[in-house]
């Protein structure tokens, strides 16, 4: 199936994977795959295309996973901290746009983001180093917006969140 056909089936929300044909339109045929060769590469086929669904941002999250190396054992977050470490620009302004059950920040906080923080955590994902006036914390980045809309930063951290929130 070529790849436009898989990213037009994602984008319109279409199950490619699967066909549905009446008895008349089948012939009888040897196999030539077993089931674990049709997962595999339903598998491949999709960690390389499954994000177009998302309209544009997809496409941006599909070329951040796209960007990981098979021959390295780097995950979707090493890949993520990889492209934001290479591509935010610090320090930028953000607020706090989830809401927060525990802790001294809260939704709809201004905030300066520092950096990439040395931790990256599966519940929380790639923590920053922010501040507050003079007080420093660790926060997840996945909670935050970028103030400045026109900025990079903005559409970056929004990428990120995105992906996030559907991995």
């Amino acid at each position: 199936m070529p790849i436009a056909m898989i990213e037009q089936c994602e984008e319109q929300g279409l199950d490619w994977a699967e066909m549905g044909l009446g008895a008349d339109e089948v012939e009888p045929a040897k196999p030539r795959d077993n089931q674990r060769d049709v997962d595999q590469i339903k598998e491949q086929l999709s960690s390389k295309h499954g994000w177009v669904s998302l309209g544009e941002e997809g496409k941006r999250i599909q070329k951040v996973l796209a960007a990981m190396d098979a021959d390295e054992d780097l995950d979707e977050f090493g890949a993520w901290e990889e492209h934001l470490e290479k591509n935010l620009r610090f320090p930028f302004e953000a607020v706090i746009a989830e809401f927060q059950e525990r802790g001294p920040l809260r939704s709809g906080d201004k905030v300066v983001v520092t950096g990439i923080g040395d931790v990256t955590d599966e519940m929380y994902g790639i923590i920053v180093d922010l501040k507050v006036g003079k007080r420093k914390y660790a926060f997840p980045l996945c909670d935050l917006e970028a103030t400045d809309k026109k900025s990079a930063n903005c559409q970056l951290v929004k990428d990120y969140a995105i992906w996030f929130a559907n991995r």
